[in-house]
């Protein structure tokens, strides 16, 4: 393994574990939800709650990562999600909310500490393509989750799923510690510029400033909204209006993102 692969595969590794940790309770939302007696859209607070999460973390989390380390940072945003899975447990619906945004906060740690590692450890003519298999690690968890997370839960139930993820993410820590961190050979941690770390508050007020970036922050702000309701709504659609199994809905959800990893890629 090339000095950079390892870097590269914790990176990947944590990403695929807190995406699948992230797309828990969408995949699981119509027993969720009707487990906790809230109406089935509700999944959307959720979901909500994920996001202000993570965009918290991607605007004010960089100076956190840079004093623990991109390794560890990306270890304890696993270990929060693990912890944000198991207060889904509580079947209360408000709870599983406020898990929402810790599982936010946990999933929102890949971008400041995982382009912090892959800058500072991969060569310059290999980054683009280590950035986007990196970022492939978001759809590739959201696949793996469509695709188990409903089967577990139609033969035991959605809490031993929720179990199982939580125990996912606990098992990519322990690997990533035991074969890929800080017990193996250190990772190489040249200076990086200031550029891989997160934007922060008035970063986004100069970039806001010029007309043509306006555009582009906006054509990028509805893209997100769009792609964040299919995300939240996709799978209780599908179960709740138009009758399909949860696990029919969970394998046309996991056949999206599969569609959605090549294209990252390419």
């Amino acid at each position: 393994m090339t000095p950079w692969h390892r870097p590269l595969a914790i990176a990947l590794a944590v990403q695929i574990a807190a995406s699948a940790a992230d797309m828990a309770v969408p995949v699981l939302g119509p027993l969720i939800t009707a487990h906790a007696g809230v109406p089935e859209t509700h999944v959307g607070y959720y979901s909500s709650a994920v996001a202000i999460g993570a965009v918290a973390f991607y605007l004010l989390g960089s100076s956190v990562v840079r004093r623990a380390g991109p390794v560890r940072a990306l270890l304890g945003g696993a270990a929060i999600c693990a912890v944000g899975l198991l207060l889904v447990l509580s079947g209360n619906w408000w709870v599983t909310v406020a898990a929402g945004l810790l599982i936010g906060i946990g999933f929102g740690v890949n971008v400041p500490a995982g382009s912090l590692l892959l800058h500072a450890t991969v060569p310059s003519q290999r980054l683009y393509f280590a950035f986007s298999l990196r970022l492939a690690g978001t759809p590739i968890g959201t696949v793996l989750a469509g695709l188990c997370l409903p089967a577990l839960a139609v033969v035991w139930s959605w809490q031993v799923s929720i179990i199982a993820m939580s125990f996912a993410c606990v098992l990519v820590i322990v690997l990533v510690h035991t074969f890929g961190g800080e017990r193996q050979r250190p990772l190489p941690m040249p200076p990086v510029p200031e550029v891989a770390s997160s934007v922060g508050w008035r970063g986004l007020v100069r970039l806001a400033v010029g007309f043509g970036m306006r555009r582009l922050i906006a054509t990028g702000a509805l893209l997100a909204v769009a792609q964040g309701s299919i995300n939240a709504y996709f799978v209780t659609y599908l179960v709740t209006d138009l009758g399909y199994s949860l696990v029919f809905a969970g394998s046309l959800y996991s056949l999206l993102h599969l569609v959605s990893t090549a294209a990252r890629i390419a």
